[in-house]
């Protein structure tokens, strides 16, 4: 027979940490998943509008997103693919936790999306967006790096 296991002693919960919850409400998995969707949403729209999409018709040169009744600072940075595969990564982000992590891929995310608006340069044979999809998928996965799994329940 084998002896019966004593109880085990009973958790206490951890203290409350006031940082730590306001860093969760500003990079936690909730504020990544929105960007995640408005990213990919935004690109979406953006190859409906330039035509880039399989079952439209193309030859378009391509323009930043326009959408009525919105000002274009707010949607000029919607301007290639650089968005949705931000969104992408993003949504990826959602499979880890930490907050390192989430800073580097929020930090990442506003590289691939807005680096070759604010000064990501050209480096032959790519063009500056490219550059900026490069460094910026670097950092987000130098952040899924760092990124503890979320264990199955």
């Amino acid at each position: 027979r084998v002896a019966a296991e004593p109880p085990a002693a009973p958790v206490a919960p951890a203290p409350f940490d006031p940082l730590g919850w306001a860093v969760w409400l500003l990079v936690g998995p909730h504020v990544r998943a929105v960007l995640a969707v408005a990213l990919l949403g935004g690109c979406w729209l953006w190859a409906h509008q330039n035509g880039v999409l399989p079952w439209s018709e193309a030859g378009v040169p391509t323009e930043p997103l326009v959408i009525d009744g919105v000002p274009a600072e707010w949607t000029a940075w919607l301007d290639g693919w650089n968005s949705g595969a931000a969104g992408l990564l993003m949504l990826a982000s959602l499979i880890y936790r930490g907050f390192t992590p989430a800073l580097l891929v929020l930090l990442g995310t506003a590289v691939t999306v807005g680096g070759h608006h604010g000064g990501i340069r050209t480096v032959e044979p790519f063009r500056d967006a490219h550059v900026a999809l490069m460094l910026g998928s670097v950092l987000t996965l130098v952040g899924f790096r760092t990124a503890r799994h979320v264990p199955e329940e």
